[in-house]
Order: C-alpha cells, then structure tokens, then sequence
C-alpha cells in the first residue's frame, strides 16, 4: 500500500483506486505499518540474536567436551594448603577423578564414565557417575543429567572396561540434576 499526502487532503492509493480519507485514518493506517514493520523487524533481529547465541553456545559447548576428558588430581591444592597451615577444617581432601567418554546412545550423544577416588588409593573409591550433558538452547547454558549406577561395584573400572555399562539405561539409574 502506498500512502501519499496531496494538498489539504490524504489519499491512499490501493491497487490503482484513489480514496480520500480523513487525516485521522491516515494516522491510524500509517501507524499500523509502522507497527508491522518493526514487528517483522524485531522478528528478524531476535531470531539473528537467537542463531548467534545458538552458535556461541555450540561453540563454546564442543570446546568443553573437548577439554573434559581425562584425569584430574588436586594433589598439589592439598599439599599446598599444608605448607600454607591452613586450618585442618577448611582444607581439601585429596580427590583423583577420571572422566571418560563412552558410548550410551539412551544417555545422549555426550556421555562420560566418571570415577572418583580419594587420598591416591584407587581401592578408596567414593563416586561413580554417568553424566550426559547437553546444550540447552532455551537457557543458553549447557545442562548436565547425573545417573548413579544401581550396581556400582559392578561398573568399577568402566574406564577401562566400558563393556561394563552396556545395559545401563536412564530407567534403571538413579538421576541427579547437574
């Protein structure tokens, strides 16, 4: 629709008919395009805001499962808050924790074996996990799902046998939001 002002009156020109029309209507027309316009254009700039951030966060969430694997020992934070005397009650245990992926096509597609031990005795173990993480769209942040093993002497040392987890699924775990 084309809009147009000529002389003392308004004309609006619709598929080639001319109409006259009060100053108030054309207004109220000129508003509701307006209004239409920046709808469309809000749409347009939220949606490009949306698949940017979607983007981030793959990004961001495929550096992280790329970084999470592995072992990880806090044998140093505890040796150090000795030499520091820092007091017996606010110090660190000393806890050793690997995290493997392994494929459980009902957990995910981001899967990881966790097994975690403390004081350096891999006999002392003190958690068993299966985490699957994913990313969350709708909050921009990446969502982790924690399941405990019904049997969890039965998965010991499912890094290094993964053949141990074949007939977990998520109905037979106990599930722990991340």
């Amino acid at each position: 629709m084309v809009i147009a002002g000529l002389r003392a009156g308004y004309y609006c020109f619709c598929s080639m008919k001319v109409k006259a029309m009060s100053p108030l209507k054309f207004l109220r027309l000129t508003a509701l395009g307006f209004s239409i316009l920046f709808s469309f254009v809000a749409t347009a700039i939220t949606a490009t805001a949306s698949d940017t951030a979607n983007k981030i966060l793959d990004k961001d969430f495929a550096l992280m499962m790329s970084w999470f694997p592995g072992r990880y020992d806090n044998q140093e934070q505890v040796y150090f808050e000795g030499e520091a005397d820092v007091p017996d009650d606010l110090r660190h245990l000393r806890l050793h924790s690997i995290f493997t992926s392994v494929t459980l096509p009902a957990f995910g597609d981001n899967v990881f074996y966790v097994q975690q031990y403390l004081d350096g005795d891999p006999e002392n173990i003190y958690r068993q996990r299966i985490y699957s993480f994913r990313p969350d769209y709708d909050e921009g942040a990446v969502r982790l799902d924690i399941y405990v093993p019904p049997d969890v002497a039965a998965v010991k040392d499912a890094h290094l046998d993964p053949s141990k987890l074949e007939d977990l699924t998520p109905d037979v775990m106990t599930e722990y939001p991340g």
